[in-house]
């Protein structure tokens, strides 16, 4: 026992703990970003957010609420998109390796664009009811 009270030996483990944890998690996001089709190391921690919040907004998240079902329905959509979209684009225009890049990105990013436009557009209808219903019971009395 040290002075503190604390084992001497978890303190001596305490930091092989550590490396090992971030030798794993570089491990990890190598895997994550070559999942993807970009191995951008520099950058890659601005990636894996944009990834992270169009993974939870295709799973049904929205800016007030999210959950855990959101967040694991969201990451297989978003993989299930980054997969076969490159695949359907090569389908459709042909042999174009580059084009097939684009596309995922156009259709993927394209479907998260439409899927908040819908929340903001229900959004405001059920707001847009929610006041007639109180000008028509204000009106009443």
């Amino acid at each position: 026992m040290g002075l503190s009270g604390i084992s001497l030996s978890v303190l001596v483990a305490l930091p092989i703990a550590i490396i090992l944890s971030t030798v794993l998690a570089c491990i990890g996001q190598a895997i994550f970003l070559q999942n993807f089709g970009t191995l951008n190391t520099y950058n890659s921690h601005d990636q894996t957010g944009l990834f992270s919040i169009a993974a939870l907004l295709v799973g049904g998240a929205t800016a007030a609420r999210a959950t855990i079902p959101n967040v694991f329905l969201g990451v297989t959509i978003f993989h299930l998109m980054i997969i076969v979209t490159p695949q359907a684009a090569i389908a459709l225009m042909g042999s174009s390796g580059g084009v097939g890049s684009y596309a995922q990105s156009f259709i993927t990013y394209g479907a998260i664009s439409l899927s908040l436009v819908l929340h903001a557009w229900r959004r405001q209808r059920s707001h847009d009811a929610s006041r007639s219903n109180f000008r028509q019971m204000c009106g009443e009395i």
